[in-house]
């Protein structure tokens, strides 16, 4: 479906606050004629060029900066302790 052209992705689920260029960017990769996409080299440009929202942090985030040895060597120690 996708590959003829009757299968687009649900461009709802974008997020208001997404910058209109980056929405532009994305309706142009996703053109259904190859020859209307946009090269490598014009996405990574475009991207550059594109001033992104500020991210929230998640209640996750701390997690981001233990290293997978250390997040399951602690949870193995607490685990065995119990």
């Amino acid at each position: 479906m996708v590959g003829r052209g009757f299968l687009r992705p649900d461009s709802s689920k974008i997020r208001p606050d997404c910058p209109r260029a980056l929405k532009e960017l994305m309706d142009r990769c996703i053109k259904f004629d190859r020859n209307d996409r946009p090269g490598f080299n014009d996405v990574s440009d475009s991207l550059q060029e594109i001033a992104l929202p500020k991210l929230t942090r998640s209640a996750s985030e701390p997690l981001l900066h233990t290293t997978s040895i250390e997040f399951w060597s602690k949870h193995a120690a607490a685990s065995f302790l119990d």
